[in-house]
């Protein structure tokens, strides 16, 4: 996997979602970003804010390097809209193959235990 591949990873685990999230409806400075995400600590959103401007998903809008008020934005809003809703395609299909897992096994489960009490016979 490249660098600017593991930075994007990085970037979006788990609370980077939630942000570019928010931050595609509109804009927000990070007081607003914390409001809206709760209990989140403001040195780890901060983190994870540098984290995705570093992947290049959003910036901040320009003015002094430390200056409290400014607002943060998504880069590219299309495409970061359709990268999320493929993460989250990708979730639903991993959560439904897992589940299918699952009950594959308890039905397996529940064969074995018909099988040991003697209700049913092994065909």
């Amino acid at each position: 996997m490249d660098d600017r591949t593991s930075r994007l990873l990085d970037a979006l685990y788990p609370l980077g979602c939630r942000l570019l999230l928010e931050l595609l409806d509109d804009p927000a400075t990070e007081v607003q970003l914390i409001e809206a995400i709760g209990q989140v600590e403001q040195w780890t959103v901060n983190r994870k804010l540098a984290q995705l401007g570093c992947a290049r998903l959003v910036a901040q809008e320009s003015g002094k390097a430390r200056a409290p008020g400014r607002l943060w934005t998504v880069g590219h809003v299309e495409e970061t809209g359709a990268l999320l809703a493929a993460l989250r395609a990708l979730s639903d299909a991993i959560d439904a193959q897992n589940e299918a897992r699952r009950d594959k096994a308890r039905l397996k489960l529940k064969r074995a235990r018909t099988v040991r009490i003697g209700i049913r016979r092994v065909q």
